[in-house]
């Protein structure tokens, strides 16, 4: 038990001074006997106030109850560091941390109790504890596979149920591997030399390549599109992945590719005249076959309308079997007109 020397300037100054809301309370008598400074401006009572009451002014009844019968059973209580509720004069309760020390002041027992107002540090955890939910329940259900590594090791921290089901190993076995061993060797060695380059040229603009070739458990083959976005992982800096299976997409793309480069190579070497119009006769596209039917070049070809390459009665009458077309929506119509050469000579045309 430590004995506080009773009187002495610097005891006083430090005790006044100490930033913390700081008291001493009588063991036998569980009254205030001194208070700082700091606590008579945390606490809103005045010193006068403060000598006039007990203990239990500030605590819960169930806190000061439990003193009292610490009290009763062991005159020496240890120190004591926990966190409590303290009330201040306005009716507030505040979450606070008190360290406690059994001292001797002015010949009898007391407790030396300092003060830490944690309320703001306990709201601040609890808005942490929120975001990491948030992030836990985000992650975890995230219907497309994504997965947290180590920038300088390349160890996978965390992955998601979504990855577990797409590349076929347990979360325990991707927690033991490095992100490598779901590339395949090229794109493996590819990852390797990008990564050398971000960690050499670290100022460097190299922008980050989003499509790979991931290969899951069962040497399946996909194309994949990530997203990656740095983050602080517990002590860790890190990426977080996400990833977009893209095979079928990418299978899809090249078929689309080639159908369209066949339906091109159709369409230009087609020996009959091909346009595409709009609903007000311009001409859209046109194959090479109406360039030499008209006899326009198609830099001149492209500004006319229909209604410029037809007599005005042959335009009329087509006009009309379209309108009855749009109406009755038919597959198809089939009609003859004429139309006007560049030369000025009129060919009959079906339509």
């Amino acid at each position: 038990m430590k004995t506080l020397p009773d009187g002495e300037e610097y005891y006083r100054l430090l005790f006044d001074l100490t930033p913390l809301p700081t008291f001493v309370y009588d063991q036998e008598t569980l009254g205030f006997v001194s208070v700082n400074r700091a606590a008579i401006e945390w606490y809103g009572y005045s010193l006068d106030e403060f000598l006039s009451f007990q203990i239990s002014e500030i605590l819960t009844p169930e806190r000061f109850e439990r003193i009292k019968d610490d009290l009763h059973k062991t005159r020496q209580m240890p120190r004591i560091k926990e966190c409590l509720q303290h009330r201040r004069k306005n009716g507030e309760w505040a979450d606070v941390e008190v360290n406690a020390y059994t001292v001797e002041f002015q010949g009898r027992k007391a407790r030396l109790v300092t003060v830490n107002d944690i309320t703001e540090r306990l709201k601040s955890e609890a808005r942490l504890r929120q975001a990491e939910e948030f992030y836990r329940t985000l992650f975890d259900n995230l219907p497309l596979p994504a997965w947290v590594y180590d920038w300088d090791s390349l160890k996978f921290l965390d992955v998601n149920q979504a990855a577990v089901n797409s590349y076929g190993y347990s979360r325990e076995e991707f927690l033991g591997m490095q992100i490598t061993a779901i590339r395949t060797p090229e794109d493996g060695e590819k990852l390797l030399k990008h990564f050398k380059k971000l960690k050499d040229e670290p100022e460097s603009s190299q922008p980050p390549i989003k499509h790979w070739q991931h290969i899951t458990r069962q040497g399946e083959v996909m194309d994949v599109e990530v997203d990656t976005f740095p983050i602080s992982f517990g002590n860790y800096d890190a990426n977080i992945v996400i990833a977009n299976n893209i095979t079928e997409r990418r299978k899809l793309e090249l078929e689309l590719r080639e159908s369209l480069r066949r339906y091109r190579e159709i369409y230009e070497s087609a020996s009959e005249g091909i346009f595409i119009a709009d609903f007000q006769g311009r001409l859209l596209s046109f194959n090479d076959a109406v360039v030499r039917f008209m006899g326009y070049p198609r830099e001149v070809l492209v500004t006319k309308y229909i209604r410029d390459l037809m007599p005005p009665e042959d335009f009329e009458y087509a006009m009309k079997i379209l309108s009855n077309n749009l109406k009755n929506a038919p597959d198809h119509v089939v009609y003859e007109a004429h139309c006007v050469g560049k030369s000025g000579k009129r060919f009959l045309v079906e339509f």
